[in-house]
């Protein structure tokens, strides 16, 4: 399925956007998403749009590790009730897309089995 463009929004999570850098800077570099499995740490401070597109733009596993309960439990509720697996744009995506609450100085990688792209925003370390 060709996912390139979504149209479907949530109605759960603030309206939010992708992060335009980080989408310019994979496709100059010709880093393709399709089939990749991607982590990105401290995903909450954009609801999750950058991982939503991730996800949009083929990639097959999308990951987002937050410390802030909140934005883990509205972004996993969201997943399961704003993109249904019958909706065509988002087949797969419930099973595809979750966020885990942790500190991601003591969490522990091994859980979550390979990644290949791993990325940040906003985060102080």
């Amino acid at each position: 399925m060709n996912r390139q463009y979504f149209t479907k929004s949530s109605t759960t999570l603030p309206p939010s956007c992708p992060n335009v850098s980080l989408f310019r800077f994979l496709g100059a570099a010709g880093i393709s998403l399709s089939g990749r499995s991607v982590l990105e740490l401290g995903f909450g401070g954009n609801h999750g749009a950058d991982l939503l597109t991730m996800f949009a733009r083929g990639a097959a596993s999308c990951i987002g590790l937050d410390i802030n309960k909140t934005y883990v439990d509205s972004f996993n509720n969201s997943i399961a009730n704003d993109y249904p697996p019958t909706d065509r744009e988002w087949e797969g995506c419930s099973s595809s897309i979750h966020a885990i609450c942790c500190d991601i100085a003591s969490f522990d990688y091994t859980q979550i089995g390979k990644i290949d792209i791993v990325f940040g925003r906003d985060i102080i370390y």
